[in-house]
């Protein structure tokens, strides 16, 4: 069948899907922390959830991430407030 990929095109294409995806997330989150720091703010929030792989690299990097849920609603925390360690 022309067109239909093999098992190393499909793995190679939804690897580099997935890469986007994080950096097209942390692109938003990164305008997102550069407000909140010239607001004089230690975390930004947002509803629902964020992508296991986005949550495991802002770790990597210190940032602590909350996940939690309030009347059935996910939300998410981003902080880097080093001072409360």
């Amino acid at each position: 069948m022309d067109g239909f990929p093999t098992a190393a095109e499909a793995y190679t294409a939804t690897n580099k899907n997935i890469e986007d995806g994080i950096s097209r997330k942390l692109k938003e989150l990164y305008t997102q922390i550069k407000q909140a720091i010239f607001d004089g703010k230690y975390s930004i929030t947002g509803e629902g959830t964020l992508d296991q792989n986005v949550i495991y690299w802002l770790r990597k990097n210190n940032y602590k991430v909350t996940l939690d849920s309030q009347y059935n609603q996910s939300y998410w925390i981003i902080s880097w407030d080093l001072r409360k360690e």
